[in-house]
């Protein structure tokens, strides 16, 4: 059953923490707790979510019993009763935040998949934009090119291969100086068209003969 364990800690209780569990919130607990007289509120500082949550909270105080003040409370630091949990859960948690730092870590396979594929995404971006930059490729250069693009095909329908291919040459070798790769998928879609110009005259050919 999916519950949570937290490290609850009271301005009023210095250096010691409470690592319990709960199958609400760490907040709800810390609530329940506040009503309990002490001049501070009780406060979550770290909480994870993770399944059979209070036989790992067991595991825990085992293995923190030397440092156990009282009941589910231990005289150590929140970052070391941290450090006891992870250890203690070995990679069971779903999520875990630490309302210290802010830190918020999601290791559901789906989430961490859904990371991956943005961090990918990302990393496309800022090729291509790495791209523009050293190219000196722009939004301007695309408008031009895509134009020279319907211009050339039209000359390679119009007039053959030839007079295309000259235009598209020395087009690109204005605008985009360094843009050989996107030179060569320009003229891989040109060699189509002339493919299909080609089978074009041969039809018209075929049926006069």
């Amino acid at each position: 059953m999916l519950g949570s364990i937290y490290i609850i800690t009271n301005q009023s209780l210095p250096n010691i923490i409470k690592i319990g569990y709960t199958q609400r919130t760490g907040k709800i607990r810390a609530k329940e707790l506040s009503v309990t007289g002490l001049p501070h509120k009780y406060v979550v500082a770290y909480e994870c979510h993770l399944e059979n949550a209070y036989q790992f909270e067991q595991l825990i105080h085992h293995l923190l019993k030397d440092k156990n003040e009282a009941k589910e409370w231990f005289r150590i630091s929140i970052d070391e009763g941290i450090k006891a949990i992870r250890e203690a859960t070995k990679n069971k948690i779903h999520y875990e935040k630490n309302n210290i730092t802010g830190e918020f870590n999601d290791f559901r396979p789906e989430m961490i998949e859904k990371k991956r594929l943005q961090e990918l995404e990302k990393r496309k971006k800022e090729a291509i934009n790495k791209f523009y930059t050293d190219s000196g490729w722009s939004k301007k250069h695309f408008i031009i090119s895509f134009f020279i693009w319907i211009i050339t095909n039209l000359l390679i329908y119009q007039y053959g291969g030839k007079i295309g291919s000259i235009f598209l040459t020395i087009s690109f070798c204005y605008v985009i100086p360094q843009g050989f790769f996107l030179l060569k998928i320009i003229w891989f879609f040109q060699n189509r068209f002339e493919k299909k110009y080609k089978e074009d005259i041969r039809k018209i050919t075929d049926k006069i003969k």
